[in-house]
């Protein structure tokens, strides 16, 4: 059975979330490396592709909402 409109926004809203945390940890973990003096260049990597994921997730949600309100 597909997936209603209302089930995407609700599973896409909730990556989302887990993404918006992932980069707060990475921004953090960023911050503690940096003042240990420590490279940072694998964790800026993977904070720039959380950043792409939340954008094509952002896309994503914006589409469903639009979806949701005129189906």
């Amino acid at each position: 059975m597909p997936w209603s409109v209302t089930d995407e926004l609700a599973v896409t809203r909730r990556h989302l979330a887990e993404e918006e945390a992932r980069r707060c940890a990475q921004i953090a973990l960023i911050k503690t490396l940096t003042e240990r003096g420590q490279s940072v260049v694998e964790t800026e990597h993977a904070l720039r592709e959380t950043e792409a994921s939340l954008m094509t997730l952002r896309a994503r949600r914006s589409y469903l909402e639009v979806l949701q309100r005129h189906p």
